[in-house]
């Protein structure tokens, strides 16, 4: 990243740079180090925030090497934690090979993942559905106190976090109520047995949440944030809970959207709880567990959209933050 993007979107060659630099695998490894062959790569939207804030807990520096949620495997060793063979995930570096030592590997949050070994699911499901976007979505339910029999309104769920946040919301016997913006997209989570699908492109979404949901909402899981949080505002019930996920709405622009109902909050005794993935850390497992038996068994379905090559990385950010994709947006970068 040689600098800070300005604009709304970064822009290729000039806010994010492909270059190519040399590695030798065949050096000797001091103590503690091993080298990942990365293989997956997770586009998310918090990237932009780690290029544009210089506040952000993850801020870029100027000329550094992006970094996000990272899929590989070892294939050089001096590491006992890390063997030769074992899968790794964690906010690593965007490049085909990294070299890491013990102090790098706490710092990217590396930690092996062999579970693909057992479970036959695929490695970029572990960036994904049962990497740090499920893992979010997991936290986000745990943030709600969700309990079977309430209705719970999802938006963005097609994107990454939104489909497992739906998904697992339904398996612990929820009535779930969820927005996308294609009809492609609408149809995906209509197949995953949700209880209703809004396009909010083509349909009055305040409208139908009063057809679908004529009680109201004990929670609201947003992603979006803006207009879509006005209108669920409106039909959150007393006492409920909005889990504040993301605001992608307002994520890549400049000004944000003016509330018209934000009286409602006092009015209602509505809690707005934000959160961040790294409050639910001590669940990781826990979280992969559950999701991932969930996915074996074909009760939570995960759409990727795969792009190939390193060189895809910087139109894939731009798509996500526009909503141009058909899924989790995933790079693969290497075969095994």
């Amino acid at each position: 990243m040689p600098q800070r993007p300005t604009g709304e979107l970064p822009v290729p060659g000039e806010d994010l740079v492909v270059k190519t630099s040399s590695i030798d695998l065949d050096a000797p490894l001091a103590d503690s180090e091993f080298i990942v062959k990365n293989l997956e790569l997770s586009i998310d939207p918090f990237l932009i925030a780690c290029m544009k804030w210089t506040d952000f807990p993850w801020c870029y520096a100027i000329n550094s090497v992006i970094a996000g949620y990272s899929a590989g495997v070892v294939v050089r060793s001096a590491n006992e934690a890390f063997q030769v063979g074992d899968y790794v995930c964690g906010l690593g570096r965007f490049e085909e090979y990294s070299k890491h030592d013990g102090e790098s590997a706490k710092k990217h949050a590396l930690a092996v993942r062999n579970q693909p070994k057992a479970t036959g699911l695929p490695l970029s499901n572990y960036v994904g559905a049962l990497g740090l976007a499920g893992h979010t979505a997991y936290g986000g339910l745990i943030v709600g106190d969700i309990k079977p029999g309430q209705t719970i309104f999802v938006s963005g769920a097609s994107g990454a976090v939104g489909q497992i946040a739906s998904q697992v919301a339904k398996a612990r016997g929820l009535k779930v109520v969820v927005t996308a913006g294609s009809e492609a997209k609408c149809e995906q989570l209509r197949a995953a047995g949700l209880d209703g699908v809004i396009n909010y492109k083509t349909e009055d979404v305040n409208k139908r949440l009063g057809e679908l949901c004529p009680e109201g909402l004990d929670a609201y899981f947003d992603n979006v944030g803006g207009q879509m949080l006005d209108i669920a505002l409106v039909h959150l019930k007393p006492h409920s809970i909005a889990i504040e996920c993301g605001m992608i709405s307002d994520l890549n622009k400049e000004g944000s959207y003016s509330f018209k109902n934000l009286n409602l909050i006092i009015r209602k005794s509505i809690r707005l709880q934000g959160f961040v993935v790294n409050d639910y850390y001590d669940r990781e497992l826990e979280f992969i567990d559950e999701v991932g038996k969930l996915m074996v068994e074909g009760r939570v379905r995960y759409t990727e959209d795969t792009r190939y090559g390193i060189e895809a990385m910087p139109q894939g950010l731009i798509d996500v933050l526009q909503g141009n994709f058909e899924g989790k947006v995933v790079i693969h970068i290497n075969d095994e």
